[in-house]
């Protein structure tokens, strides 16, 4: 019986084996290779069972390179220091991996893991906190990824030449999206973003032709340059309303894009942010100070442009090459300055060679619309020199157009050189001020009175609040 016994165990192994399948445990610390057995080469499942050391890695590897192996089951497992270490599975050829459960206990996946694996689905365990750079990179075969909560950091390039990626998600613990994570991925249609997600590196969701319209949550502070760079298919984008600047090069060649939700804090846009995209009218938010060079140049489709009265500077060609662009509106009493405004230092800001007018290129018959009063001074400048003509005016659309105002128990119309100041109950002191902070008028409301005040954009001032009204 003895006999029967051990001849039977000893059988056991090449049973586990013969059909290509295998379990092992490296619970005790055993050399992973004996454990495999000299037929390692021909199994193409394998279950792991313990705990495995980084330098097992190699030995499995070595499976993928020169054997059969293509599903690893590493659910049963820990791993040391809690992490597949950088280039586990990575393949230069051949990728026969296709698929693996990840260890339980997996908080980190080291540089370029699962390079040019044939994996067709990511699991990630909800232990995971950390994807690092090339993770995925060129897994060919899978079609979405869902990052599950708990992830905080995704490294550069992580699914960049995932070919057949379509769908992807975040959840509302990640901290930070690396550089050009999904780079050359042309057929991702849908991208979904957690609330909660801070910074958006530089190129992560550059070259997507098929991305159609993105939203980026509220708790987003920074987006990187070249984030959506030539993403031709992108239509509509709504920005968070706390985005206080939109870096270089963000949105160039998106050729569609025409419907934009902008941030109501936004102060910046940097040169060629938004370049040869396919606006065809277009009102910026009432804090925008600086529209820096080339921003908006080679929108071609352009034939209406509303400008902010906060705006106080813009660049060299900010608005060049519109060459549809006819009506330009600038409520700002002062033209905003013209200057060579690039993120990027050099000689060429001290070059007057290299300055041109922000509008140039622009239809030759368009139109600069001013607030009454301030015609001469535009004339004056180089802002002004692309325009056929230039008309003084009260009646400026979209934001600033508006004749009456409310502001809790109190409300402002503006009439004919006046402003109606009413209350509904008590008294209301007010102020009264020009668009350039000048202060025309000051009292108490009780009811309603009637303020003289000079024609254009005048602000009013109670302890309700502050509200913007035209006045005729």
């Amino acid at each position: 019986m003895k006999h029967f016994l051990l001849s039977l165990l000893l059988f056991l192994p090449a049973m586990a084996s013969a059909d290509g399948k295998k379990v092992i445990d490296v619970s005790d610390g055993s050399n992973i290779e004996e454990l495999l057995g000299a037929d390692r080469l021909t199994i193409d499942t394998l279950a792991i069972t313990g705990r495995l050391r980084h330098t097992d890695f190699a030995v499995l590897r070595s499976l993928l390179v020169d054997g059969e192996l293509s599903v690893i089951d590493m659910s049963g497992c820990t791993v040391e220091d809690d992490s597949i270490p950088e280039q586990a599975f990575m393949m230069y050829s051949d990728p026969k991996l296709d698929s693996i459960a990840l260890p339980r206990n997996l908080r980190a996946i080291g540089d370029m893991a699962f390079y040019y694996t044939a994996i067709r689905e990511i699991n990630l365990p909800t232990s995971v906190r950390n994807v690092d750079r090339g993770a995925f990179t060129k897994c060919i075969n899978v079609t979405q990824v869902e990052i599950p909560e708990g992830v905080e950091n995704i490294g550069g390039q992580c699914f960049a030449e995932c070919h057949n990626l379509e769908r992807v998600s975040f959840p509302s613990t990640i901290k930070s999206i690396g550089k050009a994570v999904f780079r050359a991925c042309p057929y991702i249609r849908e991208i979904r973003l957690a609330e909660g997600i801070k910074g958006i590196g530089e190129g992560v969701f550059q070259d997507l032709p098929l991305l159609e319209q993105m939203t980026i949550p509220q708790s987003v502070e920074h987006i990187g340059s070249w984030a959506f760079y030539y993403n031709v298919g992108l239509r509509s984008l709504t920005l968070p309303a706390q985005l206080e600047a939109i870096q270089q090069y963000t949105f160039y060649e998106c050729s569609r894009l025409c419907d934009v939700t902008w941030p109501s804090e936004l102060t910046v846009i940097y040169e060629c942010a938004f370049q040869n995209c396919g606006f065809t009218t277009l009102a910026l938010p009432e804090k925008l100070e600086t529209i820096a060079n080339g921003a908006f140049s080679g929108n071609s489709e352009l034939t209406r442009l509303v400008l902010p009265e906060s705006l106080r500077e813009i660049g060299n060609g900010a608005f060049a090459s519109c060459g549809k662009l006819r009506e330009v509106y600038s409520p700002r009493l002062t033209p905003p300055a013209v200057a060579f405004l690039s993120t990027n230092d050099g000689a060429e800001a001290n070059n007057p060679l290299s300055m041109e007018s922000p509008f140039r290129g622009i239809a030759a018959d368009a139109v600069l619309y001013v607030p009454v009063g301030t015609k001469a001074f535009y004339e004056a400048t180089k802002y002004a020199k692309d325009f056929a003509e230039i008309r003084e005016t009260t009646d400026f659309p979209t934001g600033i157009d508006k004749t009456e105002a409310a502001m809790g128990g109190c409300r402002a119309t503006g009439g004919n050189g006046c402003i109606y100041i009413s209350t509904a109950d008590g008294t209301t002191e007010f102020s009264v001020y020009s668009a350039d902070g000048r202060l025309v008028a000051k009292g108490t409301a009780n009811g309603t009175c009637t303020v003289k005040a000079p024609a254009g954009l005048c602000i009013v001032s109670t302890p309700h609040g502050k509200a913007k009204v035209v006045v005729r």
